[in-house]
């Protein structure tokens, strides 16, 4: 007995005759009579009392009837919820992002080619080791190193380390500039305790450069510091590219085989999700 079984009784309670839910199923009704025998065989008891032609429900019928309505609508709910988690991972992703860096006009460019899609994003400020599960995330964006157990990591991209600087400053006219050009100038640093800022700190210590000054800045506020302080900051592309006031300001690189890396991070318990998969593509195909 299955659930199509189950529905077939049930349309020959409502109509009362063989003939008459037979015509409603589309199905001959000698294989319908056959199934209503399997049914009555394998429970054991008749479930229905035939009265002038008519099918008329005895005690257990209706009992067994009762349960059968309960069953299906049981199932038709069931249905119902893997059919919305179904829309859900092709119309729905939540994207943490835990990399102060990360553009996210890609987002918005993404929800325009793809109408009818919810991209929920949220920025996440969270130390090194942090559980995935504890974000409430489909995925993660964030600078690598990942030390994160249990998931899977895809690069997005490696980028270099450039000093941004005011045309004006002395440092501006060299092709290419040395850790230990940078003893000795003002430094205007960006997300301090981020995971990209704790990267450019680790470098900078590792190859003890002494600043003359060292201050704290949002990528908005950096071109009014960099005036003031006569100063310089550590930046990627990802940053200088979407600052709202880049004009008049020079990007060298920095000699060193650092790189800011970042990558799409993701549970390995469970299976990724078509919508995650085509945001991932969409993303990376900005890099390459």
């Amino acid at each position: 007995m299955n659930i199509q079984h189950l529905r077939y009784f049930l349309t020959i309670v409502r109509c009362g005759t063989l003939s008459g839910a037979a015509r409603e199923l589309h199905v001959a009704q000698p294989a319908l009579s056959a199934t209503l025998a399997k049914i009555e065989d394998e429970i054991g008891v008749k479930l229905f009392d035939r009265v002038r032609g008519r099918l008329i429900l005895n005690e257990k019928g209706k009992i067994f009837s009762r349960g059968c309505l309960d069953i299906c609508e049981d199932y038709d709910r069931m249905l119902e919820r893997v059919h919305r988690l179904v829309q859900r991972e092709w119309n729905e992703l939540t994207v943490g992002i835990l990399d102060i860096g990360f553009p996210q006009q890609f987002i918005l460019d993404f929800l325009a080619a793809n109408p009818g899609i919810q991209v929920n994003s949220n920025l996440f400020f969270q130390p090194a080791g942090q559980e995935f599960e504890s974000f409430h995330c489909d995925l993660l964006i964030m600078p690598g190193p990942v030390e994160m157990k249990g998931v899977e990591c895809r690069l997005i991209h490696s980028d270099p380390l450039f000093l941004t600087m005011l045309k004006t400053h002395p440092l501006a006219g060299y092709k290419q500039i040395a850790l230990q050009d940078l003893n000795g100038v003002n430094l205007i640093q960006l997300g301090a305790n981020s995971y990209y800022g704790r990267l450019v700190n680790n470098l900078l210590e590792q190859n003890k450069i002494v600043f003359a000054s060292r201050c704290s800045s949002t990528e908005r506020q950096l071109r009014q510091l960099l005036e003031k302080q006569q100063g310089v900051c550590v930046t990627i592309p990802d940053i200088w590219n979407t600052m709202p006031d880049a004009d008049g300001l020079v990007h060298i690189p920095i000699d060193t085989s650092v790189r800011r890396q970042c990558y799409f991070v993701y549970s390995a318990k469970r299976s990724i999700s078509p919508l995650a998969t085509h945001f991932m593509d969409y993303i990376c195909n900005f890099y390459h």
